[in-house]
């Protein structure tokens, strides 16, 4: 979805409010497809100071496995949205800038990269969550497991100084 930014940017517009909804169903992070809902983008786009900025939020739910026990868990997810938009750079400072070309932005885009640079890399179906035994693989949140717990020799004398 590309978006005409030139009554921003001549100042002709002074807020370019912004509420649509996205697919992102195939989008891939992970090795997962963890957005299965539709993403919700609610966002301005104004001219302050000479400057274009772009600032709102986009919310979703995010499926994926925990990264520790493997259980499937959703929650909702709301990702900053916060960009300074030009038409053109002079020197090679692009990481700062979004730059429009043609005063067009792909809106689409853009939220794709927010969400993949936005979502946690490690995903925890609780902060404590145990995981699960290395031994026997069980879920340690759910069940204790009856594995002797083995420590490997070369770090035995630090297990033996933390015992006593």
């Amino acid at each position: 979805m590309n978006i005409d930014l030139r009554g921003v940017f001549s100042g002709r517009v002074d807020n370019l409010a912004i509420d649509e909804k996205f697919d992102f169903s195939s989008l891939e992070l992970n090795g997962t497809t963890p957005v299965n809902s539709q993403v919700s983008v609610v966002c301005n786009i104004f001219k302050k100071a000479d400057i274009v900025k772009m600032e709102g939020e986009a919310s979703f739910i995010y499926n994926a496995p925990c990264d520790r026990c493997a259980v499937e868990t959703s929650r909702e997810m709301v990702i900053p949205i916060e960009h300074i938009i030009v038409n053109s750079v002079e020197n090679d400072d692009e990481e700062d800038f979004i730059v429009s070309e043609n005063m067009e932005l792909d809106l689409e885009d853009l939220i794709r990269t927010d969400i993949a640079l936005g979502v946690p890399y490690l995903h925890l179906c609780k902060e404590d969550c145990k995981g699960v035994c290395a031994g026997c693989g069980k879920n340690l949140n759910l069940q204790e497991c009856s594995c002797e717990k083995v420590i490997d020799e070369r770090l035995s004398k630090l297990a033996e100084f933390f015992e006593d």
